[in-house]
């Protein structure tokens, strides 16, 4: 799942303004492929 995120979010680092991050993060788990990812290293999820 982190690499997943890490493709649209840059991760710890320096101060910087968050909103874009989240918005692509959000954007990431409403696409499903937050879930995918996650599927795929425990299995299906309920």
């Amino acid at each position: 799942m982190i690499g997943v995120l890490r493709s649209v979010v840059e991760g710890p680092g320096t101060d910087r303004f968050l909103s874009p991050e989240l918005e692509a993060a959000d954007r990431l788990v409403a696409s499903g492929k937050v879930r995918e990812a996650a599927e795929s290293a425990v299995g299906i999820l309920a």
